[in-house]
């Protein structure tokens, strides 16, 4: 056995080569063995489809998507745009839209700031917020530490259908698949500089 502590942050492909060191081994050839593990973020699924339940419209400091698609509950945008957010600037406002608008249509947003793959409670800056009318904006604000590591992370934004007697994930477990709703994943990039909120950056589906 052995106590050496492996480094494995992040996401990506971690290979590990495992071997024994016997002195007195004639055979050399079968001292090893390479595994890989491939750390990816959770993608939960849901249904979006059956009364248009989550995320249609989601607009940030620089980006706009507008027309989101409704596939499988889960979209990735980490490759799509970079969201700009400053430490020097702090406050925000979020604007969404979803087809749904009721008490129990609800949105909570996570930045992983420490960059563990996990979105844990204290990186929640959204947390159960009402999206009260259908297919129109609605303002949500927050707040970004002023002492949070520059640079990349992982937003994650989940919308939903609360209601508990459908069942499914809760909204608040960021990996659960809810009965009826959206988790979409985007990239932000944490800066100091005022001006980061330049560069517009909108995405619309063809044809809308």
């Amino acid at each position: 056995t052995f106590t050496t502590l492996v480094d494995a942050q992040g996401i990506g492909d971690f290979e590990f080569l495992i071997g024994t060191q016997l002195a007195s081994d004639e055979d050399t050839e079968n001292d090893t063995i390479t595994r890989t593990i491939n750390r990816i973020f959770c993608k939960p699924t849901s249904n979006c489809n059956d009364f248009g339940d989550g995320i249609t419209y989601f607009k940030l400091s620089n980006v706009t998507n507008q027309n989101i698609p409704c596939t499988n509950g889960y979209e990735d945008f980490t490759d799509n745009f970079t969201i700009n957010l400053s430490r020097s600037i702090g406050n925000y406002t979020l604007i969404v839209q979803s087809k749904i608008g009721n008490d129990n249509e609800r949105l909570s947003l996570w930045i992983d700031f420490n960059d563990d793959n996990v979105f844990e409670p204290s990186e929640r800056l959204l947390d159960n917020q009402i999206i009260s009318v259908a297919n129109a904006n609605q303002e949500f604000s927050f707040i970004i530490p002023n002492d949070i590591p520059l640079g990349q992370h992982i937003l994650r934004i989940r919308g939903g259908d609360t209601n508990p007697n459908l069942g499914g994930a809760l909204l608040n477990d960021p990996c659960g698949s809810m009965r009826f709703g959206t988790t979409h994943d985007y990239i932000v990039e944490i800066g100091e500089n005022e001006a980061l909120n330049s560069g517009l950056i909108v995405i619309s589906e063809p044809n809308n």
